[in-house]
């Protein structure tokens, strides 16, 4: 488990704005599924595909926070929002063809836009970092 979080923390590192750009929602699409099954207790997931998802996935939460794009609750932690946007990207096929960043943006303001309120009284943290 240690090796996966240092894995995990590297892969965020190593994104850069070029690999977000050019990330395309199938490539997403491929990361999601493979986070699906690792949280399903699979044990021949391509660990990769899991880890670079995750850091786009964190990354992306990382811009439209600092960007006050998204609001997301004080208690919100990088699995759940990890977790939600796989939901979402796996429920909605029609998004697919989008560019990977744009795909992911969909899946975390759909929940964490800061025009809604949120679900709980909680205060938002609009800059978090995951």
């Amino acid at each position: 488990m240690k090796q996966f979080v240092v894995a995990f923390y590297l892969s965020v590192i190593s994104i850069s704005a070029y690999s977000m750009e050019e990330t395309t929602g199938s490539t997403i699409v491929e990361g999601a599924r493979e986070y699906g099954r690792y949280n399903q207790g699979f044990k021949d997931i391509d660990t990769n595909s899991t880890l670079m998802y995750s850091g786009f996935v964190l990354g992306v939460a990382n811009v439209l926070s600092i960007s006050k794009l998204s609001c997301f609750p004080s208690k919100t932690d990088g699995d759940q929002v990890i977790s939600i946007v796989t939901k979402y990207i796996l429920a909605n096929p029609e998004e697919w063809n989008l560019k990977g960043v744009q795909l992911v943006s969909n899946g975390i303001t759909s929940t964490f836009s800061c025009k809604t309120e949120h679900r709980s009284s909680e205060k938002t943290d609009n800059s978090r970092s995951y």
